[in-house]
């Protein structure tokens, strides 16, 4: 499981940012809580109503070896959207047909927010 961290508000914010705030960050290794963890590599991820791709970093306990991901806290773990735009959804879902919100998820994904 990722963790999710303030790295930027915004796309761009995380793009000129999130090196500063995450080597901010003090975590600690889930399997040896007395080794703190160093940034490792990166992946990118793509942000599927923009289309944008950002470098998700991944940090490493130099003690055993485990990896893990720090996903900016605009993005959720195992989602395409954005946290911003499932909650939009989840909001409109409240007030109106899954039909007529207006979202570049199909009708499919917005009924299993709603």
């Amino acid at each position: 499981m990722p963790i999710i961290a303030y790295l930027g508000f915004t796309v761009k914010e995380y793009e000129n940012d999130s090196m500063e705030h995450l080597c901010a960050l003090t975590i600690y290794c889930p399997k040896d809580i007395n080794a703190q963890m160093t940034i490792h590599s990166h992946y990118l991820r793509r942000i599927k109503e923009t289309g944008e791709m950002i470098a998700v970093y991944r940090l490493i306990c130099p003690e055993c070896g485990k990896t893990i991901a720090v996903l900016p806290d605009f993005l959720l773990p195992y989602k395409q959207y954005s946290a911003n735009e499932i909650e939009a959804v989840m909001i409109d879902a409240e007030s109106m047909s899954v039909y007529d919100i207006e979202t570049k998820a199909s009708v499919r994904t917005v009924q299993r927010y709603a």
